[in-house]
């Protein structure tokens, strides 16, 4: 019994100790770019977190309407199937708030990439330096 508590109290030792790591990184030279570099790699993993969830919703929608279409009448897998579809939607809604509320902040603090699609520019000169085309 005492060796199942002790496994119990592994997680919560894993993330205390998890959180604590970054805090004893920075422990040496406390300074505003650290918390700079601490902040924007917290958005950074945050926004994939959300991408992944946000997919996760929309296989869960998917999931739901493939269910819906395979019901053929039967009011018990119907009901199943509307649970996915509504949940779907549900989970869609909630990580699109979230991304906002994700682009807002990095916009409002000024925090790396906020959220704007750089498009490359395209050379539009010959090997020799010669302009192509008219």
């Amino acid at each position: 019994m005492k060796s199942m508590k002790k496994l119990s109290l592994l997680p919560y030792i894993f993330l205390i100790a998890l959180f604590a790591t970054p805090f004893s990184v920075f422990a040496q030279a406390p300074s505003l770019q650290n918390i700079e570099l601490l902040v924007e790699s917290a958005l950074r993993i945050l926004n994939v977190v959300t991408i992944l969830f946000f997919v996760l919703a929309i296989v869960v929608f998917a999931w739901g309407i493939i269910l819906f279409i395979n019901a053929a009448g039967d009011p018990g897998a119907l009901r199943k199937a509307k649970g996915y579809i509504i949940w779907g939607i549900i989970g869609i809604a909630v990580l699109a708030s979230i991304f906002g509320l994700i682009q807002l902040l990095q916009t409002s603090f000024s925090i790396g990439g906020q959220g704007t699609l750089e498009i490359p520019d395209i050379e539009q000169e010959g090997p020799t330096g010669t302009p192509l085309g008219p």
